[in-house]
């Protein structure tokens, strides 16, 4: 499951120039799948990624995604709506950013 998403973030970032990706890491304290999601604005300054999970111990969840500048490299974190287990959460980062990390937390 690493590889498959691993190599799905390496295609996107071929495909959105300097976007680069990864996912939640294996292991980590939450428990449960957050393996679907979707970038959208790509097209303009602003991105942003919905994001559905499932089985993180809770009946609510918000994505979350950690971005970076482009000018100056600082990474922050911004979160998304918070919507039931199986729902899209949809985040955005600030504009002239990219997504580094994502995946969601239970809310």
């Amino acid at each position: 499951m690493k590889t498959k998403l691993a190599t799905t973030a390496v295609v996107l970032a071929a495909v959105a120039g300097s976007m680069a990706m990864s996912a939640p890491a294996a292991g980590a304290a939450q428990q449960g799948s957050c393996d679907e999601w979707r970038l959208t604005g790509a097209s303009a300054p602003n991105v942003g990624m919905r994001v559905r999970c499932v089985g993180l111990g809770g009946r609510y969840f918000k994505a979350e995604i950690t971005c970076k500048r482009h000018d100056n490299g600082y990474r922050y974190n911004h979160y998304g709506n918070r919507v039931e287990e199986g729902s899209w959460s949809t985040v955005w980062c600030d504009r002239d950013a990219a997504i580094v990390y994502w995946g969601g937390v239970h809310a």
